[in-house]
């Protein structure tokens, strides 16, 4: 049946209801194919190598989609990558082999760039100020209860039978395709909130703060990759037998924090353009992770990755706030770079985490990350005492509350 071709009231409820399911096939995916790969025999840069193949395919396509973004088109792009992904899926339990499994990681991450840009900029699309913070608050929300969910799935289907997480992948991307097949791309032009109410200037130090959180989010999600993917090594040194369930209790734990955050940050505008706000939550950042590499049992793992929680929402949200502010249409491709930031971190964090775990020890993976971003803040510090060395946004209408 064709798509309809008026405005559906299902719009964005449809992209939430989507970003939640995709979630879920996703972090499932993150949780399990690490201990799929150890197995198989994987030692620990091959461990690494999921997140870095997923992730660094992901960066790579999201290159690719900023340029075809606007000749696809959202729904197109969405549709596709659940279809491929759900055929990647149902083929990953069938393969014994660990190269044949990262094969597949990089496949599946190379398809995933069509799907976070394009939600992310249909969702955004007719808004700013307060409605545009709103509407990228309940898209975070949507897809951290989803991968709450799916990280929590992940771990205990693992432990039932290794292909169940897949299983359930394979599940979620088909009704994902569902729930965005029936949505008309000019919907978001229709929406009450698209049309402007008032006049309000984008921040003269937009600029400023797109650069300061663009290198806080690279290395925030590089902190990220290694409490994500090198760290169920140092959960299997420590507790062989429950390995699999605490490395997912600790993902959903991420991800409920995560969502908290979110909604916190999406009900308020205390956090706009306040330097000192982003530096304290980084610097808190940087104690937790060291304070994973010093943990004795698992339960300490994973209360020093609650803590750290919360920052990685602030940098993810400020980034993506400003990303989008002040750039007309032109936010899908804003969006490509939001991913393609983040990946890269992520991709870094994972198999460069694996790899120096590897030859110096998985303890020092953390306390290296918690050095990193020390170095960051003190970067980004420099950047926020010389605003005026930044190209200056342009002054945009906004639309108010």
């Amino acid at each position: 049946m064709p798509p309809p071709n008026k405005p559906s009231s299902f719009f964005p409820l449809g992209l939430f209801l989507a970003s939640f399911l995709f979630a879920i096939q996703d972090s499932a995916g993150l949780i399990a194919l690490p201990w799929r790969v150890m197995e198989l025999g994987g030692r620990s840069m091959a461990v690494g190598a999921v997140g870095t193949l997923s992730l660094g395919m992901y960066m790579a396509s999201c290159l690719l989609i900023r340029s075809l973004s606007i000749q696809a088109g959202p729904r197109r792009l969405i549709t596709t990558c659940c279809l491929v992904t759900a055929v990647i899926l149902a083929a990953m339990p069938l393969t014994s082999n660990v190269g044949l499994v990262l094969i597949l990681v990089g496949l599946k991450g190379a398809v995933m760039g069509m799907f976070w840009p394009s939600v992310m900029g249909w969702i955004s699309a007719g808004t700013e100020g307060a409605p545009l913070n709103r509407r990228l608050s309940a898209f975070s929300f949507s897809w951290a209860v989803g991968a709450i969910a799916g990280s929590w799935l992940g771990g205990f289907l693992f432990s039932v039978v290794y292909w169940l997480p897949f299983a359930v992948g394979f599940v979620m991307s088909i009704l994902t395709f569902l729930s965005v097949y029936p949505l008309n791309e000019k919907t978001e032009s229709e929406t009450p909130e698209s049309v402007d109410t008032g006049m309000e200037p984008v921040h003269p130090h937009l600029m400023t703060f797109k650069w300061i959180t663009r290198i806080g989010l690279l290395v925030g999600w590089i902190a990220f990759g290694t409490i994500r993917v090198p760290i169920a090594g140092l959960i299997k040194e420590l507790d062989p037998a429950r390995g699999p369930n605490l490395h997912a209790w600790s993902a959903a734990g991420i991800n409920l924090v995560l969502v908290l955050s979110f909604f916190v940050l999406g009900r308020t505008r205390a956090w706009h353009y306040r330097f000192g706000i982003l530096a304290l939550g980084q610097l808190a950042l940087a104690i937790t992770l060291a304070g994973v590499g010093l943990s004795q049992t698992g339960a300490q793992i994973i209360i020093c990755c609650l803590l750290a929680t919360p920052a990685l929402a602030l940098v993810y949200s400020s980034h993506l706030y400003y990303s989008v502010s002040g750039v007309g249409a032109r936010r899908q491709r804003s969006a490509a770079l939001h991913e393609l930031i983040l990946a890269s971190g992520f991709a870094f964090g994972s198999f460069g985490g694996g790899a120096w775990g590897q030859a110096f020890g998985i303890r020092s993976v953390f306390y290296a990350a918690a050095g990193i971003v020390l170095i960051t803040v003190a970067a980004q510090t420099v950047l926020a005492l010389r605003p005026k060395s930044l190209q200056p946004a342009v002054l945009l209408k906004e639309t108010r509350p």
